[in-house]
Order: structure tokens, then sequence, then C-alpha cells
């Protein structure tokens, strides 16, 4: 699987990375009672960018907002009490409807 997301996040965004950190199923906790996300997979390169990838099987129609709250969840998991708002990494989210969605 992590070989799998290298070669998407290759092709989709025609650049190459290294991976430094992997996870599927990331949990990103919601602070004060929000909303948590599970990231599907979600990878670190050795630039500090972000990578989340998503695969869906439902027809939601909120694809956009829930995107944005994904990006948001994963600046604040990342941003630390101290740093430099210039500091939050670069994300990427690549969302892909399943074929067998229902």
């Amino acid at each position: 699987m992590k070989n799998w997301s290298k070669k998407v996040i290759q092709i989709v965004l025609n650049q190459t990375i290294e991976i430094r950190h992997y996870e599927t199923q990331a949990d990103l906790k919601g602070l004060n009672g929000s909303k948590s996300i599970r990231g599907n997979v979600l990878v670190i390169d050795t630039n500090n960018t972000i990578y989340n990838i998503e695969v869906q099987r439902n027809l939601s129609q909120a694809i956009p907002e829930r995107l944005r709250y994904y990006e948001s969840r994963i600046d604040v998991s990342y941003l630390k009490e101290g740093m430099e708002y210039k500091e939050i990494p670069d994300v990427y989210i690549l969302y892909k409807r399943s074929l067998w969605s229902q």
C-alpha cells in the first residue's frame, strides 16, 4: 500500500517524492468537541509536505466542504504553539470516488 500511495502521488502531481511518514486510517482528533477525521492514507514526504489520499464509497453531497474541513484539521494538527503560520506545511488532498459507489 505504501508503494501504491507513492506512485499515485507521483502520477497525479507529476513530481517525485520520498516518503518520511506513512499511516493508514490516520485519526486526527477534534478539539473542544469538534468533529474528528480519519484519513484513509496520510503521507509526509522528506520536504514535510503532507498528502492525504481519500477514497469514498458514498455519494456525499458535501464533498468540497468535507475536504476543506479535512485540510483545516490537518493544519491544526501540525501547527504547534509558538510556530509561525508560514511553517504550516503544504497539504495535498487526493480524492477519489470508488468505482463501486453506493
